[in-house]
């Protein structure tokens, strides 16, 4: 007969093995079969195909969060998580553990997914929520009965098996040290989502440990020549092909490669380039080892083309492999322009600090019936975000906007802070005025493009307020304020 298989997968940071050790023994008390690493991964064996196994078999998986947040190795563990939950619908079950902070920054990915959140609540309720989740079945409260008393252990069986701990649990550490595999993994997933700089770091940790890996050693020399080629300029007069095509030497197959190669062929604006960019990412998605970065680059290209469908399945898919928030970012983006707001809304109000993605949620917001009020507190949240310097200071809000000024595309790119605040105050008040019926327009302040911020606020209420019949006659009295016809 085979073996029982687990009913749940604790994916943890090995910071708070304290923590997940209790809920360990809290949860088997209650009849469930926990697969832990540390009692779980063989000294000496290759601990990655098990942790695959383990993911591919377990009933369930919960992803705990305490003090110190996600550690890198739960990250690649959430992944595979996510990956079996598309695959075969694992139940995923994010846990905020009990020594988490009050403010707590939650991975985009897991938004989507209810909650055990075991911080100030009777630990009994907690557990109960969280069996609840494993089994499928609502416990029966648990809180008025007395725990269990142990059995009474004679001292020189503590004595002889804490001795024999001490020794497993020295060979298990030794055997799961980071190493250069290891390493390598992390390398991948960086490589894989963009991340150039991060895969460097690694691949280098890599050969820190084994400085003749050839894997690690390639890795960085990929590494490097893609950070190259995605912070240089696109009129620069560097040439990266011939670094490009030595690489390809050996690894004529490589699927990164092949990306690389078309990144720099699309730079060439001409058309017949154009195309054959578009055939390498082709060719590299349908390696083996494709990259969600491919993905993404095809997603782009299907969305410049009008093929808004095929897009869509190229941003889900590269958030399949790695749930970056680009990736989410894009494909709520698309659900917007078919038109599907209601799918476009929940993944633009996960992104954490985004105030253009709470600007573009209210557009959605201004499609729907009755959502006014709902869009005016997404515009006032991104407001508040742009007023913060440690918000509007971070990478993804410094990037231009791309607004469009007309039903032809044409469009104005927004890059100032003083712009960008303009649009939202603007937005804010055509929302104040179609449930008020009277809202003073802001001034521009420093904005130097006043008057093309105020036709972009007119397209925007053109192609979604005026969706609903309620808001015709309203969204067309504040595009009169504005001036713009």
């Amino acid at each position: 007969m085979a073996n029982k298989p687990f009913d749940v997968f604790l994916s943890h940071n090995s910071k708070d093995k304290t923590v997940v050790r209790e809920l360990t023994e809290a949860l088997r008390q209650r009849g469930l079969k926990v697969w832990l690493d540390e009692e779980q991964l063989i000294p000496g064996r290759p601990w990655q195909e098990a942790l695959e196994d383990i993911i591919k078999s377990t009933r369930t998986a919960a992803l705990l969060i305490g003090k110190d947040g996600v550690g890198p190795w739960e990250k690649p563990e959430m992944r595979a998580c996510l990956s079996e939950f598309v695959d075969r619908q694992l139940p995923v079950i994010p846990v905020i553990l009990p020594n988490a902070p009050r403010k707590l920054k939650l991975p985009l990915f897991l938004k989507a997914f209810t909650w055990v959140d075991l911080r100030g609540v009777p630990t009994e309720q907690g557990l109960d929520q969280l069996e609840w989740g494993i089994t499928g079945k609502k416990p029966i409260p648990r809180s008025g009965q007395a725990p269990t008393p142990p059995r009474p252990i004679w001292p020189w069986v503590i004595a002889g098996f804490f001795g024999l701990a001490i020794i497993i649990v020295a060979v298990w550490w030794l055997s799961t040290r980071p190493n250069a595999d290891s390493m390598l993994t992390l390398a991948r997933h960086s490589m894989s989502s963009g991340r150039y700089a991060d895969a460097i770091k690694h691949y280098q940790q890599a050969l820190d440990k084994d400085a003749n890996n050839q894997n690690a050693l390639f890795g960085k020399q990929k590494a490097m020549l893609a950070e190259n080629i995605t912070h240089a300029a696109h009129d620069n007069p560097v040439d990266f092909s011939a670094e490009l095509k030595t690489l390809q030497q050996d690894h004529p197959d490589d699927a990164d490669l092949l990306m690389l190669e078309g990144d720099l062929l699309y730079r060439d604006p001409l058309p017949q380039n154009q195309a054959l960019a578009e055939s390498k990412y082709l060719e590299a998605s349908n390696k083996p080892l494709k990259s969600a970065e491919v993905l993404f680059r095809l997603g782009v290209l299907n969305t410049r083309k009008g093929q808004l469908a095929a897009a869509l399945r190229n941003y889900q898919d590269a958030a399949k492999l790695e749930p970056e928030e680009k990736y989410f970012t894009n494909m709520a983006e698309t659900y917007l322009l078919q038109g599907e707001y209601k799918q476009a809304i929940p993944i633009y109000d996960n992104l954490d600090e985004y105030p253009l993605g709470q600007l573009e949620s209210a557009k959605a917001s201004w499609a729907l019936s009755g959502q006014l009020r709902l869009a005016l507190d997404k515009q006032s949240k991104a407001l508040r975000w742009l007023a913060d310097p440690k918000v509007a200071e971070l990478p993804k809000n410094q990037i231009r906007w791309r607004l469009e000024t007309s039903p032809k595309g044409d469009y104005i790119s927004v890059t100032t802070p003083a712009c960008k605040q303009y649009y939202a105050a603007l937005a804010q008040a055509a929302s104040r005025f179609m449930l008020e019926g009277n809202s003073a327009l802001p001034e521009p302040g420093l904005c130097p493009d006043g008057n093309s911020i105020k036709q972009v606020v007119a397209e925007d209420l053109r192609r979604y307020a005026q969706i609903q019949a309620e808001q015709v006659q309203a969204s067309q009295s504040f595009m009169a304020k504005l001036s713009v016809k």
